[in-house]
């Protein structure tokens, strides 16, 4: 671009009337814009795009495959670059976030596949649904510890020690008698109280 139109742009054209020999070219070159002649293929694709056309068996076998293959944009059909590659040296100990291997002892039992068995095992006995309240959309629902998991460490997977609650009545609980020290006398007086 020539500096002496990148100096009008700076100045600004607000405000000032154009010459109609300016207005002619600007609409001259929409007008072409606007109606360039079509070719042959490209008419065929605008009918192609049009609303409620019907595509023929031979064509949709045509775009199928060319869409499996990778042929057309997108990711579609293709390989990922690391599928089926295992990298070592980006693992474990050799991973940027490694912190020695000290993952708690709670985060440990908490994503066990026995602690999974565990809460399914009390949701089962107790027919998914909130004791308290008879909640039963299984997404909102809660294995509580009776004896706290902390405190009773041989009692953590017990199914005798587990109740279910939903999230609301599982924070009121907590919110009440706290999260040290329950005994099943709390849970019975909070299981008597009005809902």
């Amino acid at each position: 671009m020539p500096e002496a139109q990148k100096q009008k742009i700076r100045e600004g054209n607000l405000g000032k009337i154009m010459s109609i020999e300016a207005r002619q070219k600007i609409s001259l070159a929409q007008k072409r814009r606007k109606h360039k002649p079509l070719s042959e293929e490209g008419r065929r694709n605008m009918s192609l795009a049009k609303k409620g056309k019907k595509l023929s068996k031979e064509h949709k076998k045509k775009l199928k495959e060319n869409w499996r293959t990778g042929k057309m944009k997108g990711m579609r059909g293709k390989i990922p670059w690391n599928k089926g590659k295992k990298y070592p040296q980006f693992s474990g100990k050799n991973a940027s976030q490694w912190k020695g291997g000290i993952t708690p002892i709670n985060i440990q039992i908490r994503t066990s596949f026995e602690y999974r068995l565990w809460s399914d095992s009390v949701w089962n006995r107790d027919n998914n649904c909130c004791q308290k309240c008879g909640e039963n959309i299984t997404y909102k629902l809660v294995a509580h510890h009776i004896l706290n998991f902390s405190s009773h460490i041989e009692l953590r997977l017990a199914i005798d020690n587990g109740i279910t609650f939903c999230r609301p009545c599982h924070k009121a609980f907590h919110k009440r008698y706290g999260k040290r020290n329950n005994t099943r006398e709390q849970l019975l007086e909070f299981l008597q109280q009005m809902a």
